[in-house]
């Protein structure tokens, strides 16, 4: 290992703009399915350590040499970049060395603009009822942090792919709720950080986000 791993020290990529825990998207040369996973450690400049969601038919696939191209998001922001496998380990953990990025691509998928913000938000998990703060917000989406709740496990956290969302919205009475998709899940000491994609939101409601927009937007311009 310790040759593949001083040949992968001859890339000098940019630095990666990725917190620990952040959850990530690895398409697989010679698959058709996305494969989720997380990361857990990294050499700056040389490798990243990732644990991947490998099924069992894709064993075969994820081998050393194998190219990757790999999905996450930053602040807000989605990023791809193509790597490749370097190592992979069973034990301690199931664990995959990939190539550190020579470039890193800002992907845009937001369909409107996104500005930073401080909202309260409850998320409805089951009968469970978590509170939390929306840190960012487009008419498609949102960032919402919340701290680990005691009832719950960060492993619990990660499995979460729907929720409803509440919270005020400035132009309309009262709560508003959406549905929303999890999209990514990141995870430290003290904190959660969620990327949120609003579904099924009616025109008033994604009226009244782009008149909020709108108006901070304004605000920082001044």
């Amino acid at each position: 290992m310790s040759d593949i791993l001083n040949q992968s020290r001859a890339n000098h990529g940019i630095r990666l703009n990725i917190e620990l825990g952040s959850s990530m998207r690895f398409m697989i040369e010679g698959t058709n399915e996305p494969v989720k996973g997380v990361l857990v450690g990294l050499e700056p400049h040389e490798y990243l350590i990732v644990r991947l969601d490998l099924p069992v038919e894709l064993n075969t696939h994820a081998q050393p040499g194998t190219h990757l191209t790999v999905r996450y998001i930053s602040l807000g922001n989605e990023y791809g970049f193509s790597s490749s496998i370097i190592h992979r380990i069973s034990a301690p953990d199931r664990l995959v060395f990939i190539t550190y990025p020579d470039v890193i691509q800002n992907i845009d998928v937001r369909k409107s603009s996104r500005v930073s913000c401080l909202i309260p938000a409850t998320a409805l998990l089951d009968e469970r009822q978590i509170k939390g703060t929306i840190t960012d917000i487009s008419r498609g989406g949102c960032r919402f942090i919340i701290r680990l709740p005691a009832t719950l496990q960060a492993r619990q956290i990660r499995l979460i792919d729907e929720m409803q969302l509440q919270f005020p919205l400035m132009g309309i009475d009262g709560i508003q709720t959406f549905t929303c998709h999890v999209r990514n899940t990141s995870i430290d000491r003290e904190r959660i950080a969620m990327g949120i994609e609003f579904i099924e939101a009616d025109a008033a409601l994604t009226q009244s986000i782009d008149g909020y927009i709108h108006m901070i937007t304004q605000i920082q311009q001044t």
